[in-house]
């Protein structure tokens, strides 16, 4: 209730509420704050992807999570924890 209520009084703080929700083990509503910070923020920076690959791995969304964790090691090349959580997406999509 207070992560909803944070982004309805300062809309900016969508990717706040999307970490919230993945971290408090609702990662379909982090795919939908993600989503919406990432709208209401054109040029986003890219740990919006991080935080967007991050609940859909957790929502089982492996394939789009994968795709999240590419897109934001393409635009932060060499960053490891981007490229470590692709390669768990990666070895979820195997099990």
């Amino acid at each position: 209730a207070h992560a909803r209520k944070a982004v309805e009084l300062a809309p900016g703080s969508a990717d706040a509420a999307s970490f919230v929700f993945a971290s408090a083990g609702l990662p379909e509503k982090a795919i939908v704050y993600s989503e919406r910070a990432m709208k209401l923020s054109p040029k986003y920076p890219g740990y919006y992807l991080g935080h967007l690959g991050h609940a859909y791995r957790l929502a089982g969304h492996f394939e789009n999570a994968i795709a999240a964790f590419e897109a934001y090691e393409a635009r932060n090349p060499g960053f490891g924890l981007v490229t470590l959580r692709s390669h768990i997406a990666r070895a979820d999509v195997l099990i």
